[in-house]
Protein backbone atom coordinates (compact mmCIF):
# COMPACT_ATOMS: atom_id res chain seq x y z
CA UNK A 1 0.00 0.00 0.00
CA UNK A 2 1.50 3.70 -1.20
CA UNK A 3 2.09 6.16 1.04
CA UNK A 4 -0.38 8.04 -0.28
CA UNK A 5 -3.51 5.57 0.07
CA UNK A 6 -2.64 5.34 3.58
CA UNK A 7 -2.76 8.89 4.22
CA UNK A 8 -6.10 8.83 2.18
CA UNK A 9 -7.36 6.33 4.25
CA UNK A 10 -6.41 7.50 7.69
CA UNK A 11 -7.07 11.22 7.00
CA UNK A 12 -3.75 12.52 7.75
CA UNK A 13 -0.93 13.99 5.15
CA UNK A 14 1.38 12.26 3.68
CA UNK A 15 5.02 13.70 5.37
CA UNK A 16 3.05 12.12 8.76
CA UNK A 17 2.86 8.68 6.74
CA UNK A 18 6.10 9.22 5.80
CA UNK A 19 7.72 9.99 8.91
CA UNK A 20 5.82 7.11 11.18
CA UNK A 21 7.03 4.71 8.61
CA UNK A 22 10.53 5.86 8.62
CA UNK A 23 10.32 5.43 12.72
CA UNK A 24 8.67 2.46 12.55
CA UNK A 25 10.75 0.38 14.12
CA UNK A 26 11.42 2.58 17.24
CA UNK A 27 7.58 2.88 17.87
CA UNK A 28 7.35 -0.70 17.26
CA UNK A 29 10.11 -1.37 19.91
CA UNK A 30 8.31 1.71 22.50
CA UNK A 31 5.32 -0.59 22.32
CA UNK A 32 6.75 -3.70 22.54
CA UNK A 33 8.92 -2.67 25.63
CA UNK A 34 5.28 -0.77 27.33
CA UNK A 35 3.12 -3.59 27.50
CA UNK A 36 2.51 -7.36 26.63
CA UNK A 37 0.42 -8.14 23.85
CA UNK A 38 -1.82 -10.08 25.80
CA UNK A 39 -2.87 -6.49 28.04
CA UNK A 40 -6.30 -5.83 27.07
CA UNK A 41 -7.00 -3.34 29.72
CA UNK A 42 -4.68 -0.63 31.38
CA UNK A 43 -4.60 0.55 34.77
CA UNK A 44 -2.58 3.42 36.61
CA UNK A 45 -0.77 2.88 39.82
CA UNK A 46 -1.91 4.51 43.10
CA UNK A 47 0.41 6.53 45.09
CA UNK A 48 1.12 3.46 48.10
CA UNK A 49 0.82 6.79 51.01
CA UNK A 50 -2.38 7.22 49.65
CA UNK A 51 -3.61 3.75 49.60
CA UNK A 52 -2.46 3.47 53.15
CA UNK A 53 -4.26 6.78 54.37
CA UNK A 54 -7.47 5.77 53.04
CA UNK A 55 -7.29 2.67 54.67
CA UNK A 56 -6.73 4.35 57.86
CA UNK A 57 -8.70 7.36 56.98
CA UNK A 58 -11.74 4.64 57.03
CA UNK A 59 -11.01 2.71 60.60
CA UNK A 60 -10.73 6.68 62.11
CA UNK A 61 -14.24 7.10 60.23
CA UNK A 62 -15.94 3.65 61.45
CA UNK A 63 -14.33 4.78 65.06
CA UNK A 64 -16.48 7.87 65.10
CA UNK A 65 -19.40 6.14 63.99
CA UNK A 66 -19.06 3.84 66.65
CA UNK A 67 -18.71 6.85 68.89
CA UNK A 68 -21.98 8.37 67.19
CA UNK A 69 -19.52 11.68 66.51
CA UNK A 70 -21.06 13.43 64.07
CA UNK A 71 -18.60 14.03 60.74
CA UNK A 72 -18.93 16.55 57.96
CA UNK A 73 -17.10 16.31 54.46
CA UNK A 74 -14.20 18.97 55.46
CA UNK A 75 -13.84 17.53 58.84
CA UNK A 76 -13.12 14.24 56.30
CA UNK A 77 -10.95 16.06 54.38
CA UNK A 78 -8.84 17.55 56.77
CA UNK A 79 -8.40 14.19 58.62
CA UNK A 80 -7.08 13.26 55.20
CA UNK A 81 -4.32 15.32 54.71
CA UNK A 82 -3.54 15.15 58.51
CA UNK A 83 -3.14 11.05 57.68
CA UNK A 84 -1.51 11.70 54.58
CA UNK A 85 0.98 13.77 56.14
CA UNK A 86 2.03 11.00 58.08
CA UNK A 87 2.41 8.28 55.56
CA UNK A 88 3.81 10.31 52.83
CA UNK A 89 7.59 9.68 52.26
CA UNK A 90 9.86 12.58 53.33
CA UNK A 91 11.31 14.71 49.84
CA UNK A 92 15.34 15.22 49.95
CA UNK A 93 15.90 19.04 50.18
CA UNK A 94 16.61 20.70 47.19
CA UNK A 95 15.24 18.10 44.97
CA UNK A 96 11.98 18.57 43.07
CA UNK A 97 8.94 15.81 44.04
CA UNK A 98 7.96 14.06 40.87
CA UNK A 99 4.72 13.11 42.12
CA UNK A 100 1.55 15.22 42.26
CA UNK A 101 0.47 16.54 45.86
CA UNK A 102 -2.26 15.25 47.68
CA UNK A 103 -5.24 17.62 47.86
CA UNK A 104 -8.67 16.23 49.71
CA UNK A 105 -10.33 18.16 46.97
CA UNK A 106 -14.07 17.49 46.64
CA UNK A 107 -14.03 14.93 43.50
CA UNK A 108 -11.26 13.27 46.09
CA UNK A 109 -14.02 12.73 48.87
CA UNK A 110 -16.70 11.59 46.27
CA UNK A 111 -14.02 8.64 44.95
CA UNK A 112 -13.29 8.22 48.38
CA UNK A 113 -16.72 8.21 49.11
CA UNK A 114 -17.44 5.10 46.34
CA UNK A 115 -14.16 3.60 47.41
CA UNK A 116 -15.46 2.81 51.46
CA UNK A 117 -17.15 0.01 53.02
CA UNK A 118 -21.17 -0.01 52.91
CA UNK A 119 -21.33 1.10 56.30
CA UNK A 120 -18.65 4.03 56.06
CA UNK A 121 -20.64 5.18 52.41
CA UNK A 122 -24.05 5.30 54.72
CA UNK A 123 -22.49 7.58 57.05
CA UNK A 124 -20.60 9.49 53.96
CA UNK A 125 -24.06 9.99 52.43
CA UNK A 126 -25.76 11.47 55.83
CA UNK A 127 -22.75 14.08 55.82
CA UNK A 128 -24.02 16.47 53.52
CA UNK A 129 -27.90 16.09 55.23
CA UNK A 130 -28.64 19.23 57.60
CA UNK A 131 -29.03 17.79 61.02
CA UNK A 132 -32.43 17.61 62.48
CA UNK A 133 -33.38 17.38 66.35
CA UNK A 134 -34.82 13.93 67.30
CA UNK A 135 -38.34 15.09 68.86
CA UNK A 136 -39.03 13.13 72.35
CA UNK A 137 -41.91 11.31 72.30
CA UNK A 138 -44.99 12.59 73.92
CA UNK A 139 -47.77 10.26 75.46
CA UNK A 140 -51.38 11.48 74.84
CA UNK A 141 -53.73 10.24 77.31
Amino acid sequence: MSVASVARKYGHNESSIHAIKIRETEIRQAVASSAPRTAKVTSQVRDKALVKSEKALNLWLEDMNRKRVPINGTMLQEKALSIYAMFKPPTEEGQPSDKKEFKASQGWLNSFRNRSTSKTCTLLVKLHLPMRRQQKPTLNN
